[in-house]
């Protein structure tokens, strides 16, 4: 079975639907994706969404939609793969 990142829980979870966006450079073009947020941890956070233009490594920005001043750059970890019930989300990764 092949290691997938998210497996490897550092910190604990807190799950809490929230609407946020995220801001990306999709072929040297910022744009804007509308997403929610599945659940957070001091490291990061899993994300629900239409990620198809984003890869593993990509950097973004997470901005909650309740609190847009408070912005946090990440990249992405993992990406969910289709039939998978991960599929529609990512991983990613906080900056600290």
């Amino acid at each position: 079975m092949p290691f997938r990142a998210h497996d490897s829980r550092r910190s604990e979870r807190v799950v809490r639907t929230r609407r946020a966006s995220i801001v990306a450079d999709i072929r040297g073009q910022t744009e804007r994706f509308p997403c929610l947020i599945v659940d957070s941890s001091q490291n990061g956070f899993r994300l629900r969404g239409n990620f198809s233009k984003l890869r593993r490594g990509q950097p973004l920005e997470v901005i909650p939609e309740d609190d847009p001043l408070d912005t946090v750059s990440c990249s992405v970890v993992w990406i969910g793969t289709r039939g998978s019930k991960e599929e529609g989300q990512i991983g990613v990764h906080a900056e600290h």
